[in-house]
């Protein structure tokens, strides 16, 4: 059941001018309680306890779309998840096989100099299938550290 914050609590949000906390977004805040309320109602609607892809953690995930921006791979078209009966089994399976990836890794970015916004910004933001990430992470020799730093160079 979803209810709303009191009157009270309401003006405060609207006195304080209290936006949400996705990047880039500056609407105000949901009315809304409940997980991801010091967001707006469509950033508050994205979050995966709410059925969408993001996660309050991890705010740059708010960027995440439907379908791998490599090969197009939509989960919600693939035949394998329709033996899933339960459909909110059967979307957290489909939400689980997309990533939200950094197009140029956090550490790589920080080392760069950017800042955290430039670094979760939606152009440094892709999402992948896990089949391309690991194609990605393979490529840049993701899991040797000493790599990293090499590519930069």
């Amino acid at each position: 059941m979803t209810t709303r914050k009191s009157s009270a609590q309401i003006k405060q949000q609207v006195d304080r001018a209290l936006t949400c906390r996705a990047p880039g977004c500056d609407q105000p805040l949901t009315i809304y309680r409940g997980i991801g309320e010091d967001c707006c109602r469509h950033h508050q609607m994205h979050l995966s306890e709410n059925g969408g892809l993001a996660r309050a953690d991890r705010p740059y995930t708010f960027h995440k779309k439907w379908c791998c921006d490599w090969c197009n791979y939509d989960p919600r078209t693939d035949p394998r998840f329709d033996r899933i009966l339960d459909p909110v089994r059967r979307d957290r399976g489909q939400r689980a096989t997309l990533i939200c990836d950094h197009v140029v890794r956090r550490a790589d970015a920080k080392a760069q100099g950017w800042t955290e916004e430039q670094i979760d910004s939606p152009e440094n933001i892709q999402t992948l299938c896990q089949l391309c990430d690991k194609v990605k992470s393979a490529e840049e020799d993701d899991w040797n550290k000493n790599a990293r730093l090499d590519i930069l160079g």
